[in-house]
């Protein structure tokens, strides 16, 4: 009888090698040699699948080896030449290794153990050397043989070039799709991509097509995961590389080697929320194609993944190059509408290929390398054109109307000639990003260049979710982009009236006929209006009011009598506009120094005020003046243009009725008008006037006020018949109402009867202004007489500039009024009176 031989495939190490052509990646079906049971034994340290160990086929065993390059669909079936073995006695097991002896974590999880004659199967199976274990029990005397069938049909989608993903016709909107990586496989060892060391690693690939549209500025392919960061095992986002390869030509209908390659394979790299991105601009790809897309994913990669096609621009820019001729409405505006409120005007183009500089040979306007500012390139330019017919104040504002970055705007004063390189730099009034307004602007001729830039954005722009975004996406800065030109025009006047630009060019208050009268003491006077120009004028010798004053308008009034004149009906604080009071007659400086325009000053011009601003109704705005010719100069700057002024004087005669002691105001015993209760007592209204009096009282100096002794004084007295509780305060008005309360001192003893009898009371009674008193103790003022001196300061008639700042009104309290309110509180509540009385 025949002994059959041990099988030479009886130990893994000798394991059969069932070959699988070209190199692996082979299609069809391939069978092993045969291999004979019989002998067969079981290595020490040989384990088996759980369910060939139930089924009692772990007694005997030999073993196969084959490989696949990529991703297959496989099937592997186990079957004998006759009928000797029978069914049940035998069975196998596919493990994912190369190495002797697999253990049951090497079991392949695609092709699963078999516990009798029969197959396993599995349409993507990954690329991997596999072993194969046959096994058995005893019973099992005879030959075996092991079936592999491969085939490419592994389910993935757009698997194969025939099966690519069709975009369509890529458009504005962005366009997107998700799909699954597992199962993805290549055609053979040639389909490799380059930009890999080692290429045969990413042995998965999917194909796409896409057509370009009749127009685009650029087209964007973004690669990304489709939740967000590809998972991973400690949490951390992990970048991944994938090969990208853009053929032209569609691949579906193309083979592959009659493709265009268009720029060799090259990689995508994203951690699944940031995306790997490819951007195609100006040129790179032509209009109204097909191209296809092949991706290679690495073998051990299997998540999904979204492939995202974008573009942008939908059209041409309308005047992209500074030449008269090709410069269309709207970008060619003509008369710019405008009005003394201004008139909105916008006007809209976009940024496309056409508006990059090196298309164009436009030096200097449009360099090749772009326009350099704040350390950005800018090259991408459109031109608008805009005529003024009259001086104009326009706001500027160049603005992308979707998104993208801030854009440069450069205004020139010129217009266009159809050669563009007569658009000269040398006239570019101003170059600026964001919205300034630029006063006056002359009559003539404009041209303003609205320029952007084409660098690619990425970081927060390429993601996941941006293919989902059917907008301008703006990936490529401006290019593509749509934007706006926002101008306001204001007609500004090209000079103010009274600027004396030549004799008797200023305003005459109170003119009769061709002649200016004196003021009338207790009259008021509204000037003539006017508006601030664009021409600077002719200025004071003195400018120090405001550093950048270049501008004045000239008002001229004469008094016959000495008097205060307040200023009423200013401007409001602005920046630059200032006021100033002088004495002279400026009409007749300027004529005899026949100085009539800027940068001529004027001299003989003498300051009567400080440099003040229309403030609020709380500042005071008088001055002391004596008979004669006055000039009262409103000036401003670039900024003040367009500002209307129109100041009302107002001549008055005051005088402190309390100016002295023996003129005190005499309250009497306030106990007895206000009664056994008590209660507030309010003094007079009096009057801060041009004169100083405030003298020195046996040896008690002036209150000082700002640094410097006060030099008015207000003298008011009072009686108290028994001791009382005395608070001071002043009334409350709604802003200041004209008034300028003093820094006031209680004195012992009564004005009216000489300085000799008057001492100051002390005790915190020094130099208050607004509240003195002890409603909150018993500090109990004697019975007798008092006297209250309030304190101030201001100009007079011979010192108009003397001045200093009380609670923000300007020039100090000249022409202000001072009074206050005595609150008499009887007894302490709750005590004795008469033990008062001892006690103090």
């Amino acid at each position: 009888m025949y002994a059959a031989p041990v099988p030479g495939n009886d130990d893994c190490a000798a394991a059969s090698v069932i070959t699988i052509p070209n190199g692996g990646f082979g299609l069809g079906t391939f069978t092993s040699s045969q291999a004979d049971l019989t002998e067969a034994t079981v290595q020490t340290g040989e384990t088996f699948a759980p369910a060939i160990f139930v089924a009692g086929l772990d007694k005997k065993s030999v073993w196969f080896r084959f490989r696949v390059s990529t991703i297959r669909a496989v099937r592997v079936t186990l079957t004998q030449p006759g009928t000797t073995i029978t069914a049940g006695d035998a069975g196998f097991a596919v493990y994912q290794t190369s190495s002797c002896l697999p253990t049951n974590a090497d079991i392949s999880t695609k092709l699963t153990p078999i516990v009798t004659f029969g197959n396993t199967y599995h349409p993507c199976v990954p690329s991997a050397e596999y072993l194969v274990q046959v096994s058995s029990n005893f019973n099992a005397n005879g030959p075996i043989v092991v079936q592999i069938e491969i085939t490419d049909q592994t389910g993935a989608a757009y698997d194969h070039p025939n099966q690519a993903y069709a975009f369509g016709t890529a458009g504005y909107y962005a366009r997107k799709v998700d799909f699954n990586t597992e199962c993805h496989s290549i055609e053979d060892s040639s389909e490799t991509c380059s930009a890999f060391s080692n290429p045969y690693e990413y042995n998965k690939s999917a194909w796409l097509t896409f057509k370009t549209p009749s127009y685009f500025d650029y087209i964007a392919i973004q690669l990304s995961g489709t939740v967000g960061y590809f998972p991973s095992n400690n949490g951390a986002s992990i970048f991944r590389t994938f090969g990208y390869h853009l053929y032209k030509g569609d691949a579906t209908v193309t083979p592959i080697g009659s493709l265009v390659s268009v720029s060799g394979c090259d990689s995508l790299i994203t951690d699944g929320y940031y995306g790997g991105y490819k951007m195609y601009k100006c040129g790179d790809l032509d209009t109204g194609t097909v191209y296809s897309i092949q991706l290679f994913i690495k073998k051990d990669f299997a998540d999904e993944i979204r492939l995202g096609i974008m573009t942008g621009g939908v059209q041409p820019t309308q005047a992209p190059k500074p030449i008269l001729a090709q410069v269309p409405a709207p970008n060619a505006i003509g008369n710019l509408p405008s009005s003394p409120a201004g008139t909105y005007n916008s006007y809209d183009d976009v940024f496309g290929c056409n508006s990059r500089h090196n298309t164009s040979v436009c030096n200097p306007a449009l360099p090749d390398t772009g326009i350099l500012y704040n350390g950005i390139k800018y090259n991408l330019s459109s031109f608008f054109t805009f005529t003024l017919t009259e001086a104009n104040a326009v706001y500027f504002y160049a603005y992308p109307t979707q998104c993208g970055p801030q854009l440069l705007t450069r205004l020139f004063k010129q217009g266009l000639t159809n050669n563009c390189a007569d658009l000269d730099t040398a006239n570019i009034i101003r170059t600026f990003t964001g919205n300034p307004t630029i006063d006056c602007l002359e009559p003539g001729d404009y041209t303003v260049q609205v320029s952007g830039h084409d660098a690619t954005e990425w970081y927060g722009r390429f993601n996941y979710g941006v293919p989902t975004g059917n907008y301008e996406q703006c990936l490529s800065s401006n290019l593509g982009s749509s934007f706006r030109l926002q101008l306001v025009a204001y007609t500004r006047k090209a000079a103010n009236k009274y600027r004396m630009n030549a004799a008797g060019a200023y305003d005459t208050i109170n003119r009769v006929g061709s002649i200016m009268q004196p003021l009338i003491l207790g009259n008021s006077y509204q000037s003539a209006p006017d508006t601030m120009g664009c021409q600077n004028t002719l200025l004071p010798v003195d400018t120090a009011c405001y550093p950048t004053n270049a501008k004045a308008m000239y008002r001229q009034f004469e008094v016959a009598d000495s008097g205060l004149i307040m200023f009423s009906d200013l401007s409001n604080p602005n920046a630059n506009w200032r006021y100033r009071l002088y004495s002279g007659d400026v009409n007749a400086l300027a004529s005899a120094q026949n100085v009539f325009a800027f940068p001529d000053k004027v001299t003989g011009l003498v300051p009567k005020s400080e440099c003040f601003d229309g403030g609020t109704s709380c500042t005071n705005k008088s001055v002391c003046i004596t008979p004669g010719t006055y000039t009262f100069v409103s000036l401003g700057g670039d900024a003040d243009v367009g500002r209307a002024d129109r100041p009302t004087f107002t001549f008055g005669a005051l005088g402190t009725k309390h100016n002295s002691p023996l003129k005190a105001q005499d309250l009497g015993s306030i106990m007895d008008t206000l009664g056994p209760a008590g209660g507030t007592i309010t003094t007079d209204l009096d009057i801060w006037d041009c004169f100083d009096n405030a003298v020195t009282i046996n040896g008690y100096e002036p209150c000082t006020i700002g640094g410097r002794p006060a030099t008015k004084a207000i003298y008011r007295q009072f009686f108290l018949k028994e001791p009382a509780l005395v608070y001071f305060g002043v009334p409350y008005y709604w802003y200041c109402a004209n008034r300028a309360y003093g820094y006031k001192t209680l004195f012992n003893g009564k004005a009216t009867d000489g300085f000799a009898g008057l001492t100051p009371v002390g005790n915190g009674w020094n130099c208050w202004q607004n509240a003195a008193g002890s409603t909150a103790g018993c500090n109990l003022l004697p019975a007798g007489w008092y006297t209250v001196v309030s304190y101030n300061q201001g100009p007079t008639y011979d010192s108009t500039m003397k001045s200093t700042w009380l609670e923000g009104r300007y020039n100090s309290a000249t022409g202000y009024y001072d009074e206050f309110n005595i609150t008499i509180t009887p007894t302490c509540p709750g005590q004795n009176t008469t033990a008062l009385i001892k006690h103090l």
